[in-house]
């Protein structure tokens, strides 16, 4: 049932019917962390003492974004964790202020949902799953967050995989639907009136090949549904405008002290197009630059197998 008008809000409960499993995840187990108030749903696949790596996914998903590619990296005898990011799947869902994310709490509040909050945030689940340092790869928002941490969190990142978002710069009239989903009421009426149809159409017209058959876009349409998680991922979006102070030095100037990189892109991603990729491979010094000319948005599953590839060229040549 839709919620009344200017009212979907997020709020601290739990999903209340557990998200679809995925035959790829069988053998993951599910660790919950707690970091500064909020609890992260942990995914982990792989042998205790491999070779940690830390997978951030993007909208609209969750964790289980990566779930043609982790198995395999376990396998290669990485320890793969995936968190469901804050507000997402079986993580917990702070609400992030009035007005539906459009003022935020003070600064490291768990309803704080600006990049440099979220990325201090992430950079704090490192050494909570144990680790001093870890490779990072991100997707989307796992991405930009990727990037944020090398600026608030740089001591707990090893080296960085970036996959179809930006480092720094973006093509501005790209990516459409970050002005729209800051337009108040306006991205909730357009999901609650038909939350399948919403994200296929966000999916088909992403991606170069749409990889997501009817079960995945219910899931990710379901998950979005539970305990606000729809009105947090839309915070992430109004969280931009008020996150300037830290946004405007990061896009004039990169960090002096930049990672290993990766930056992997399907070159046909209509939101996130070559030049985004081309630019993080300049403003990355030194970095890989992957990119798959028919894959959109959503690489890791429209190539698994080479997006899997890449990230163990990657991870091994660095050992």
């Amino acid at each position: 049932m839709e919620p009344s008008a200017g009212k979907p809000s997020c709020d601290t409960e739990r999903l209340t019917s557990e998200p679809g499993s995925d035959a790829a995840f069988d053998t993951a187990t599910v660790r919950e962390v707690v970091v500064r108030g909020a609890t992260y749903s942990v995914r982990e696949l792989g042998p205790a003492d491999g070779q940690p790596i830390l997978l951030l996914h993007g909208f609209p998903e969750t964790g289980r974004s990566w779930r043609r590619v982790a198995p395999t990296l376990a396998e290669a005898g990485l320890r793969v964790f995936m968190p469901d990011l804050k507000g997402y799947g079986r993580s917990s869902k702070p609400k992030p202020g009035a007005g539906v994310g459009l003022s935020v709490p003070p600064a490291g509040g768990v309803g704080d949902y600006r990049v440099s909050a979220l990325a201090a945030e992430l950079g704090e689940l490192v050494p909570a799953l144990g680790y001093d340092r870890i490779d990072v790869v991100g997707h989307d928002w796992g991405g930009i967050l990727v990037s944020a941490m090398t600026r608030v969190a740089r001591q707990r990142v090893n080296r960085i995989a970036i996959l179809n978002a930006p480092f720094r710069w973006f093509v501005p009239w790209a990516p459409r639907h970050v002005y729209e989903f800051n337009i108040p009421g306006l991205p909730e009426r357009r999901f609650w009136r038909e939350p399948i149809h919403f994200v296929r159409d966000i999916v088909a017209r992403w991606s170069a090949n749409d990889p997501f058959d009817d079960a995945d876009v219910r899931e990710m349409a379901r998950s979005l549904q539970f305990g606000g998680s729809f009105a947090c991922a839309m915070a992430y979006y109004r969280g931009l405008p008020r996150d300037l102070a830290f946004l405007a030095p990061a896009l004039w100037s990169p960090p002096r002290d930049l990672p290993e990189a990766l930056v992997l892109f399907g070159a046909r991603d209509p939101i996130m197009p070559r030049f985004v990729a081309e630019r993080a491979h300049v403003d990355l010094v030194g970095s890989t630059l992957v990119l798959i000319d028919d894959a959109g948005h959503f690489v890791q599953s429209e190539a698994p197998e080479r997006v899997t590839a890449a990230l163990l060229d990657f991870v091994r040549r660095g050992r």
